[in-house]
């Protein structure tokens, strides 16, 4: 049985109810974000339906994705290797919670001057919200109406040579998370 969708989009993840040999519609939705972000091309929209996502979301290949909750969203980094989300240059989520980041962070950038934005986003029970074990550039990032809950080590990141320039929190909340930004390595 398909999901009910309040919102429209290119392409359609239900990790309850969805399968990756669909197509990816509101009525044959994908069951991981990795299904849908092979389909999906530059510029287009991912709508995302209740359920937790245990997966790495890399889009390194992609520009422009829009990914929005349709529902209780939650991307968790439990277990992860890596970062929960990879390179969604010039990319924008909306409504999503990310739970778990572990030492590989959230978001992991890259050295490219493109900015993910997040749009009343939770982040809670993180260690970092980016972490680069090289070079890494964000340039103006957005988070407007996030909200950052138990962040160990800081929300900003941990990396050998980090460069955010103009980073943007509007209207945000930090709950046990400062904004902090260290440096490791030599």
């Amino acid at each position: 049985m398909a999901a009910h969708w309040k919102l429209s989009g290119d392409y359609y993840v239900d990790a309850v109810n969805g399968d990756d040999g669909n197509a990816g519609t509101s009525t044959a939705p994908f069951k991981t974000m990795g299904a849908a972000i092979s389909a999906v091309a530059n510029n287009e929209s991912i709508i995302v339906g209740t359920g937790v996502y245990n997966e790495s979301m890399n889009f390194a290949a992609k520009l422009g994705i829009i990914v929005k909750a349709d529902g209780n969203v939650i991307f968790d980094g439990t277990g992860l290797t890596a970062a929960i989300n990879y390179y969604n240059k010039a990319g924008h989520f909306y409504d999503c919670t990310f739970i778990n980041g572990n030492d590989n962070a959230v978001e992991d950038c890259v050295t490219y001057y493109f900015k993910t934005w997040y749009t009343r986003c939770t982040f809670k029970d993180c260690i970092f919200f980016v972490y680069r074990t090289a070079y890494g550039t964000n340039y103006h990032p957005i988070h407007l109406q996030c909200k950052y809950i138990n962040f160990t080590m800081g929300v900003m990141g941990r990396t050998t040579s980090i460069y955010w320039q103009y980073v943007d929190f509007e209207s945000c909340f930090f709950y046990n998370a400062p904004l902090l930004c260290s440096r490791a390595g030599t």
